[in-house]
């Protein structure tokens, strides 16, 4: 069960990271490089995070 686990979290994380670029380069796309350098990068890599609750 230890092994399901971990490599259910795995994936999740692996999923996190690449949903967290996606969203830091959608996020300068849209409002700009300030905005982003300013806040954005904090926005989007917490919408990174919690991928599945922006996926839909």
């Amino acid at each position: 069960m230890d092994k399901i686990t971990s490599i259910l979290m795995s994936i999740y994380a692996l999923v996190a990271v690449v949903s967290s670029i996606y969203f830091n380069w959608n996020y300068v796309v849209t409002e700009g490089f300030w905005k982003w350098l300013m806040f954005g990068e904090v926005i989007a890599t917490f919408k990174g995070l919690l991928w599945p609750f922006f996926l839909f």
